[in-house]
């Protein structure tokens, strides 16, 4: 990055003190850092005042694409700029543009957040904006318990913040805490539940695991949770358990990089909330034990920042320490943060406030690309990029290097186009692609996931299906499911998609479920991704599955319906033990200022006592706008409730 700027809000630079000057020579001087890889067709710039799509590439010519910010001397994003406003040098050589197109993002205030429905959508699409930020918060071990309250605000504030294009996801370093991880989402009711999942630093081992259903039923109150033994108070002179010399963090940042590789055309950060990270070692002892994982490590990390593009934020919610001030660990925190434009935020008694600085630099970017160069260059050979723009004192940040095309990775491609499409960062793909999780029940009362896909008419066909559910550490559970389908272009005409429905049977828990679609051929792929929560009814007693909405009788995929129309809907309510009083199951319907407009009681059809199915016709509201539909079930000791989000048009 160039001429960074990093401060609580003001025009300052962190000084590195001379051991830390030393320290990071190697950062400086970017050895070992950065790498990129697109395979992308060759695109026209864009002239001032037309209309401009992010670059989509997928074949032709190899470029390296990224993300710019540009900023005034105040760290404000300036716009209006053109392709020609920018000079673009590779290994010190001039370069031309191969593409261009600048981003203003919608929603950029902080009351529009409010606009942001609560209840996430029960149906995920594929269909995203090329164009939004990525924010990954990361709430680090080295949080200290009595700073965990800030570090809540903090991640509160920036999930407040994203815009209606954003997506967040929020990951622990700890190696219990991590399991209280969120991916990438859309819906801010997860992401609230996530972020405060934990009342005790981070810098705890953790002996058991909140739950995040709870969590979201509670509205995202803190969990209270144990205790056990903390860990030294530098991260970089750990010398046992779970992070040896911090490293634990610093590979964790490094796999997080790597996975934020994709979507090349969003404004991508890491806003790190902590009080440390093993940057470099202060110990110098035999053999310097840590500087040997540390600055490898760092190196490595550096890298994967560069290759995705990625800016780095760090927050320290320990607030302002007049015996401590300007330290071997504050410094730490700076170095990742002016590697990559980002801002340090320490000594604030009020980081939160801070937030929507952060923000506000990314409401406005560009997205550029330029050719790689390949003759004869090595896949570790780094290439030097440097950007500027013809505006006086202008803050341009960017990535800093790039490497030739690693020819090993190629070798590691998916077996097949579903495969590869089924491991993508984000929804997307060659054809729309929708999905529906719902939570059920089999007649045992054991837990499923329902999955209803559809999918575009146009690509009927013989289609190749893999369907898999991953745990909060984004771990695959089980075998994926695979299916071979084969649709008739007859069999749907007239019919904008066509949906079936799969059962996945995991056990009780949270999950992130992918799915992915390619025809037969593999020359058309798409994904989608969704999140659910299934029910654990040894632990709860009673159970409540998803809502499933039909229309016209049949089950439909569809959330926007005409004035007063009428639909159906049913869900399965289960017992761990039949007998006993009768469950009252009702419904209502309110509008977005959460006044009531209708309700009804459900009438109970098929099943047994420990899983049976409840079913209403209603009617949509006449007035045009969103509403939530809540269906509540009542044994007399517990009530469970689920929502769903539509909208009338």
């Amino acid at each position: 990055m160039t001429k960074v700027q990093n401060s609580q809000g003001e025009k300052a630079t962190l000084e590195a003190s001379a051991f830390l000057r030393r320290a990071f020579w190697a950062l400086a001087l970017g050895s070992y850092l950065g790498v990129g890889s697109c395979g992308v067709a060759e695109l026209p710039l864009v002239a001032a005042g037309q209309r401009q799509e992010i670059p989509r590439f997928t074949s032709g010519v190899d470029v390296v694409q990224f993300t710019v910010t540009v900023l005034d001397k105040n760290r404000r994003p300036i716009e209006g700029l053109t392709a020609a406003d920018f000079e673009v040098m590779v290994d010190g050589k001039p370069t031309p543009l191969a593409a261009f197109a600048a981003v203003t993002l919608p929603g950029e205030s902080p009351g529009s957040a409010t606009s942001i429905p609560l209840v996430a959508p029960d149906v995920q699409s594929n269909q995203l904006s090329a164009e939004g930020r990525l924010v990954v918060i990361v709430m680090d071990r080295s949080i200290r318990d009595g700073d965990m309250k800030t570090a809540h605000a903090i991640a509160n504030a920036a999930i407040v913040r994203l815009g209606p294009n954003d997506l967040g996801a929020v990951v622990y370093t700890g190696q219990v805490s991590r399991g209280f991880s969120q991916g990438l989402t859309a819906d801010r009711q997860r992401l609230h539940a996530a972020a405060n999942l934990t009342t005790l630093g981070a810098v705890h081992e953790l002996p058991t695991m909140p739950s995040l259903s709870a969590a979201i039923a509670s509205h995202a109150a803190p969990q209270v949770i144990g205790e056990s033994a903390g860990v030294p108070a530098l991260a970089s002179e750990e010398r046992s358990g779970e992070c040896v010399c911090g490293m634990c963090v610093i590979k964790g940042l490094t796999d997080l990089a790597r996975a934020l590789a994709g979507a090349m055309g969003r404004e991508k950060s890491i806003l790190f909330i902590g009080s440390d990270i093993a940057i470099a070692s202060t110990v110098q002892e035999a053999g310097n034990y840590c500087s040997a994982y540390i600055y490898p490590g760092r190196d490595n990390l550096t890298r994967a920042l560069d290759a995705a593009n990625v800016t780095f934020h760090a927050i320290d919610p320990h607030g302002l320490d007049p015996l401590e001030g300007i330290s071997f660990r504050t410094e730490s925190l700076a170095v990742l943060p002016d590697y990559t434009g980002g801002r340090t935020v320490i000594n604030n008694n009020r980081p939160e406030e801070k937030i929507d600085a952060i923000f506000n630099e990314s409401r406005s970017y560009y997205v550029i690309a330029v050719a790689r160069a390949r003759a004869a260059s090595k896949d570790e050979t780094p290439h030097k990029i440097k950007i500027g723009v013809k505006r006086g004192e202008a803050i341009v940040n960017a990535r800093n290097l790039y490497f030739a095309a690693d020819p090993k990775a190629e070798a590691k491609r998916a077996p097949n186009a579903a495969a590869g499409a089924l491991n993508e960062l984000m929804p997307g793909g060659d054809f729309p692609l929708q999905m529906n999780l719902v939570p059920q029940f089999a007649r045992d009362g054991s837990s499923e996931i329902r999955v209803l896909l559809g999918v575009d008419s146009s690509v009927a066909g013989k289609l190749d299906v893999l369907i898999r559910a991953y745990d909060r550490v984004f771990t695959p559970v089980g075998e994926p499911l695979k299916q071979r389908l084969d649709v008739p272009a007859s069999a749907v005409t007239g019919s904008a998609m066509f949906q079936w429905t799969s059962v996945l049977k995991p056990a009780p828990g949270a999950y992130e479920v992918r799915a992915a679609v390619a025809t037969a051929d593999g020359k058309r792929a798409a994904n989608v991704i969704g999140y659910v929560d299934v029910p654990d009814l040894k632990r709860d007693g009673i159970g409540l599955s998803g809502i499933i909405v039909t229309s016209g009788r049949a089950t439909t995929l569809r959330r926007v319906f005409a004035p007063g129309e009428a639909i159906g809907l049913a869900c399965e309510v289960a017992r761990l033990k039949a007998g006993g009083a009768a469950v009252e199951v009702r419904y209502r319907i309110s509008d977005a200022l959460g006044q009531e407009l209708g309700s009804g009681e459900m009438t109970p059809g098929l099943g047994a006592d420990t899983a049976r199915t409840h079913v209403a016709a209603v009617r949509v509201p006449e007035a045009r706008g969103q509403y939530v539909i809540t269906v509540e079930a009542n044994d007399g000791r517990k009530v469970v409730q689920r929502q769903m989000l539509l909208a009338v048009r």
